[in-house]
């Protein structure tokens, strides 16, 4: 049996969270790093490799972090941002954060091979505004209302080790990847039906829960569960307790830790150049899952739990990072999570791309993307437009205007340096996300190093294809 206030999770996820993938990335022909997106991508050096790109993502519909911490009352109570936040379960939370330790790239004049190893974390969170509102209002301003709690997430870390190739057709151009997929940790609900209700005469407080969740991971317990940027901490003198964790792996124990949670994934794509100029691109990427057997358990709790003259308290809040709910523990220790060993599996969310190319002559270049994921039945898409110049032969940079959702519309920004063999790169589909991280919806990020030896035959007749010539 464990005694946990699950209901409050959804919360602390929201805070602590680095979610779409790059929308830049993909028109970017003349980086070697576009094959991490772009399966049908033959290079035109005969060795081409990228270490170490890193990724962070964040997309949310509801409340920044701003909005909990600004015009606050005290400096350790949180603020309540009522009208950034659907009251019901509309609010959305879409996270990602990735590290490529390696992707090697063997380049023919019509076919390639790669090889890759990827660390990886996703999430999705969908919750209740309610559920916020009593976390840091307490109950008390919605005594006699029946409050709807639910709150849906689902995250899961993983390691892939990846084989994938292309082959050229006169003007196509189509590749694949096979995936090998070991998970991390894993938590996922089943089932979400939470209810509130505080009774209007003696305060009595009613809770009922129909809730089902899966976790893997290093203990499969609730008590305390990481999987990459996310971390939950449950302790004996706080109810809910979190602490903001690195955003990457720990590089000493987390890379290359196979476990047995296997999986199996795949990645195809294809590329028609229609015109020397033109060139049309497609991407389907992630479709597989990962079969959780390491420390997988499966938690329940359905059923009414009555507390008599229960007040909750408030959520503090130290300034930094560590969230705690302050007077729960000591009125409320009485929800029942009943645990049993199962195995279960998660699939990936699947992302599929769509680009259009357009080289105007040896130093212009503009594309299009078009994205779309789902992740547990709550859908993603995107759109972005953008140009490139090559300002010299060793220095390209280029800005996109994207719209997200059909809401929030971004700036983005990228630049490439090339040093001999050495290919120096960073990008962004939200600049402005990146100078003022706590009061932003959408932000992302993606930097990285590549190396290009040796020429492949026909390199300039490719590199005119591509536009950088």
């Amino acid at each position: 049996m464990n005694k946990h206030l699950l209901l409050f999770c959804g919360l602390f996820s929201c805070l602590t969270c680095f979610g779409q993938s790059s929308l830049t990335l993909f028109g970017l022909n003349h980086l070697v790093d576009q094959s991490a997106i772009n399966p049908s991508y033959i290079g035109y050096n005969q060795f081409e490799f990228t270490l170490f790109p890193i990724t962070s993502n964040i997309y949310s519909n509801g409340p920044t972090y701003q909005d909990f911490i600004g015009n606050r009352v005290s400096d350790n109570v949180l603020r309540y941002p009522e009208e950034a936040l659907s009251f019901g379960q509309t609010n959305i939370l879409n996270i990602g954060s990735d590290i490529e330790t390696f992707r090697f790239i063997y380049n023919q004049k019509n076919w390639s091979i790669s090889l890759h190893h990827a660390a990886r974390t996703k999430g999705n969170l969908n919750y209740s505004g309610a559920l916020l509102a009593v976390a840091i209002q307490g109950n008390a301003p919605f005594i006699g209302q029946n409050l709807s709690l639910n709150t849906d997430f689902s995250a899961f870390s993983y390691e892939e080790l990846g084989i994938g190739g292309a082959i050229k057709f006169n003007q196509f151009q189509i590749g694949g990847r096979l995936k090998y997929l070991s998970g991390h940790s894993a938590a996922i609900t089943r089932q979400s039906n939470i209810s509130l209700l505080t009774d209007d005469d003696i305060y009595q407080l009613s809770l009922d829960m129909d809730v089902e969740v899966d976790i893997a991971g290093e203990n499969g317990d609730l008590s305390a569960f990481n999987f990459g940027p996310i971390g939950l901490n449950f302790t004996d003198d706080e109810a809910v307790l979190i602490q903001a964790p690195s955003l990457l792996f720990n590089l000493n124990d987390d890379l290359f830790n196979f476990s047995d949670n296997h999986g199996f994934a795949f990645d195809l794509g294809i590329d028609w150049h229609i015109s020397e100029q033109l060139q049309l691109t497609a991407s389907a990427l992630d479709i597989g899952k990962i079969n959780w057997k390491d420390n997988a358990k499966n938690y329940t709790a359905n059923q009414i739990f009555e507390f008599d003259g229960l007040s909750l308290g408030q959520l503090t809040f130290d300034g930094e990072e560590v969230i705690s709910f302050d007077s729960v523990e000591d009125s409320l220790d009485i929800v029942d999570f009943v645990g049993v060993n199962q195995a279960f599996s998660t699939t990936l969310p699947a992302q599929f791309y769509l680009g259009l190319g357009y080289t105007l002559n040896d130093k212009w270049h503009f594309n299009s993307t078009f994205y779309y994921t789902s992740f547990q039945d709550d859908d993603f898409t995107a759109l972005s437009l953008g140009t490139n110049y090559q300002i010299h032969e060793s220095l390209n940079i280029g800005a996109t205007v994207g719209l997200m959702n059909e809401a929030s519309l971004v700036v983005g920004v990228n630049a490439a340096l090339e040093i001999g063999p050495l290919q120096l790169f960073a990008l962004t589909d939200n600049v402005f996300g990146l100078f003022d991280l706590k009061d932003n919806r959408t932000i992302n990020a993606r930097v990285g190093v590549g190396f290009s030896f040796g020429e492949v035959g026909s390199n300039e007749v490719n590199k005119e294809v591509l536009g950088y010539k």
